[in-house]
């Protein structure tokens, strides 16, 4: 069953034996090779660097409705 909050989907909620499937399957799936963690850490720092207040500018304009 989805729930639905705002015309958008907010939950799903799963049976019991459903949810045991998942966590199963999940169980069995092969670990990937890199974490998405060390994917990160290992991404290269940006060319060009945004300061601080750059970044809270564009921020505070993307959130202004």
């Amino acid at each position: 069953m989805h729930l639905i909050k705002r015309n958008k989907s907010a939950a799903v909620v799963l049976t019991e034996q459903h949810y045991r499937q998942l966590q199963q399957q999940a169980a069995r799936a092969p670990m990937p090779a890199v974490t998405p963690l060390r994917w990160l850490l290992e991404l290269p720092p940006a060319k060009s660097p945004r300061s601080k207040a750059a970044i809270d500018a564009e921020l505070l304009s993307e959130r202004d409705w």
